[in-house]
C-alpha cells in the first residue's frame, strides 16, 4: 500500500483507574486523562499508515494540537479515528476525532515524521554518551 491522503486508522482503549487524570497527575478527577486521550489518538494515526511504511521505517510524533471536549468515565471506552490529510516530504498530518459510547470527546491535528528506525535510535543513544 502507498502513503496517500485519505488513509484511516482506529484505536480504542477502555478507561481504567490507571488512565484517569488523577492517576497520571494531569488533574484530580476520575475521568480519562488528556495524555491518555492523546496516546489513543497517536495510536490511531500509527494504525492508519502501518501497512504503508517501508521496512526499517517508522513514524514519530512531533506535534499534536488536541481539544479534549468531554469527559469519559472509568469503565467506558475511548475510540479514536485518524485520517491522513496531508503528506509533505517526511511529514504526515492527521485529523483525529475521538469518541466514547456517548459521543465525541475530542479532536486533534497531529503531525508525525517518517524516520529510519536504526539511525533514529542510534542518534538517541549517542545523545547520552560522553
Amino acid at each position: 500500500m502507498i502513503l496517500r491522503n485519505g488513509l484511516t486508522g482506529t484505536a480504542s482503549r477502555p478507561v481504567t483507574e490507571a488512565e484517569t487524570a488523577r492517576a497520571v497527575g494531569s488533574g484530580d478527577l476520575p475521568v480519562c486523562a488528556t495524555p491518555v486521550l492523546s496516546a489513543v489518538m497517536e495510536e490511531a494515526a500509527c494504525a492508519a499508515v502501518a501497512g504503508c511504511l517501508p521496512r526499517g521505517t517508522t513514524s514519530v510524533g512531533i506535534s499534536i494540537a488536541l481539544r479534549h471536549t468531554s469527559p469519559t468515565l472509568v469503565g467506558r471506552t475511548v475510540t479514536a479515528r485518524a485520517e491522513l490529510v496531508e503528506t509533505e516530504g517526511r511529514l504526515l498530518t492527521f485529523h483525529i476525532t475521538a469518541s466514547d459510547e456517548a459521543g465525541e470527546v475530542g479532536s486533534a491535528l497531529h503531525v508525525r515524521c517518517l524516520v529510519e528506525s536504526a539511525p533514529f535510535l542510534e542518534k538517541a543513544e549517542k545523545k547520552y554518551r560522553k
